[in-house]
């Protein structure tokens, strides 16, 4: 992966392998942080939403990419549910903003976007 971002003149793009539910960073760490394929396999999606969200600055974005559940699942069919994923996102304080799926021969995609609901110099009004 660094080899590909040298390559295509990406110098300022950082690539870290680390723990997905304990990353080693502060708070409000990155701009963008992207969750590739994991989500599916993970003992604990919520947990590791959560800690994207936790290094996640307050204009940022968090991209997952991830298999999508077909609306009949079968069996053994890897993938994640849409309505789980937006709650996944709105439990780590998230709001999604974008979902799309792409549609492969035999496995389906789903690309997805989600910022903070409340972003830096947004006013959110509350009821008293």
């Amino acid at each position: 992966a660094r080899s590909n971002l040298h390559a295509a003149g990406l110098g300022k793009v950082m690539v870290r392998r680390g723990d997905m539910y304990g990353l080693p960073y502060p708070d409000n760490s990155f701009d963008t942080v992207t969750v590739d394929h994991v989500l599916y396999l993970a003992d604990d999606p919520p947990k590791a939403i959560r800690e994207a969200a936790r290094v996640l600055r307050p204009d940022g974005q968090l991209l997952v990419v991830d298999f999508s559940l077909h609306s009949v699942v079968e069996p053994d069919e890897p993938g994640i549910n849409d309505g789980d994923l937006e709650n996944w996102f709105d439990a780590a304080g998230l709001r999604c903003t974008k979902l799309k799926h792409l549609d492969g021969s035999s496995l389906r995609v789903l690309l997805s976007i989600a910022e903070p609901r409340q972003r830096s110099g947004t006013v959110v009004a509350t009821r008293k």
